[in-house]
């Protein structure tokens, strides 16, 4: 079994790659060295590479990987600004065609605000960061009853999906979740061995329509959810969609559920309509 470089400490390594290059000086070859310290052939090869670019600082421990922030396009400055456009303003109201924010509409505030011009993965990378993006699906069959959570699944979900594609619909699942701040690491603190990771918690929630592709609309606000901001996104992510009429799945939250938001999905029931999930056991 070779060595694992990477579960070894900065100061052996850096002795693994000294040992290396001694070999080397000695005439032996890249595979009789991988052979000796039990590495890959490759390995030896890039630490004798190195040594040629840069000589002895080789053999100095280094942190592993890049450090925080390193190689971004965005500076902290940047990314802040655009968090704080985000949170509190709806993309029309800073003159963007956007009735909801999504990758697009924050890569045209970006390049209008700061004059960089970001790639959609690029883009993506930051909005997870941030906390715009939605998260991988979590199992919750202890929070549902199994029995419904299934039969919503095999009749309800295809029967929801035939209807959506029948009206030319756009399905969209709604969700919230609180949005956090990226792990700083406070200063003081820059020991590889020991970095002390701080987040901090989230002071906003964030209020998103996913399609099945994972293409994310979205608002954040800082206020308690209400009917009244319910309809507001709603309306938005309506408008959003270009005329096509929109299928949202949610869950059954108690503004999700109320004589009022119902009220308004019946109003607009040519151009909305909405499902809800199975109800969570109490």
């Amino acid at each position: 079994m070779r060595t694992d470089a990477i579960r070894l400490t900065q100061k052996q390594q850096a002795l693994l790659r000294r040992r290396a290059v001694q070999l080397r000086e000695k005439g032996k070859t890249n595979a009789e060295v991988a052979h000796i310290l039990n590495v890959h052939r490759k390995t030896v090869a890039g630490w004798w590479a190195a040594y040629g670019r840069i000589g002895h600082a080789l053999f100095e421990p280094g942190k592993r990987g890049r450090r925080v922030g390193a190689q971004r396009r965005l500076t902290a400055v940047h990314e802040r600004d655009v968090r704080r456009l985000v949170n509190g303003s709806m993309p029309d109201q800073l003159l963007l065609p956007f009735a909801l924010w999504n990758r697009v509409a924050v890569g045209q505030l970006i390049e209008r605000r700061h004059e960089i011009s970001l790639p959609a993965r690029t883009l993506g990378e930051y909005l997870r960061r941030w906390g715009y993006s939605p998260r991988r699906p979590q199992e919750r069959a202890g929070e549902r009853t199994d029995r419904a959570m299934r039969t919503w699944l095999a009749e309800t979900y295809p029967n929801i999906l035939r209807g959506a594609r029948r009206k030319g619909a756009q399905l969209f699942w709604g969700d919230q979740s609180g949005v956090y701040g990226e792990p700083t690491v406070p200063p003081g603190h820059t020991s590889p061995d020991h970095i002390i990771v701080v987040r901090q918690t989230a002071t906003m929630t964030i209020m998103r329509a996913v399609t099945n592709r994972g293409a994310a609309r979205f608002l954040v606000y800082k206020e308690a959810l209400s009917v009244a901001l319910l309809v507001l996104f709603c309306g938005r992510l309506i408008a959003s969609t270009e005329g096509r009429a929109v299928c949202l799945v949610i869950d059954h939250l108690p503004e999700h559920d109320t004589a009022a938001f119902r009220r308004w999905t019946n109003d607009h029931r040519d151009e909305f309509t909405i499902h809800y999930l199975p109800t969570v056991r109490s």
